[in-house]
């Protein structure tokens, strides 16, 4: 219970945190004429500075969610692989368990022979 909890903080500080350097990234990015109220009071972006910083920005966001889908994907195989296992060990005892029915169904259809022979010739079964 306490992992879960751990994990679920974590994720939403996680989210927060990239939603603040979202909104910082784009409060300096904005020119001063489209900013209003307390934005304009945010430092201006040098205009020559704006494609080195979105593309640092577009690298780390690119790294960051290559990563996490890299990482759902390998928890997805992992279901998988493990779901397959389950799968052939219980065919694996399904084998056995038919195995076994055959070997019963042998042995009672030789008995059934047995008696059925020894009725017919009118000895005690």
């Amino acid at each position: 219970m306490k992992r879960q909890l751990l994990k679920r903080v974590a994720e939403v500080a996680a989210v927060a945190l990239a939603l603040v350097g979202v909104i910082v990234f784009l409060a300096v990015a904005t020119p001063l004429r489209y900013r209003f109220g307390i934005w304009r009071s945010v430092p201006i972006l040098n205009h020559r500075l704006l494609p080195y910083l979105s593309a640092i920005f577009a690298a780390a966001f690119g790294a960051f969610f290559g990563s996490l889908c890299a990482f759902y994907l390998g928890r997805v195989q992992q279901r998988s692989d493990r779901r397959e296992k389950r799968h052939a060990a219980l065919i694996a005892a399904q084998y056995a368990l038919m195995s076994q029915r055959n070997i019963v169904e042998a042995i009672r259809a030789f008995s059934i022979s047995k008696i059925f022979v020894m009725t017919r010739a009118g000895l005690p079964s």
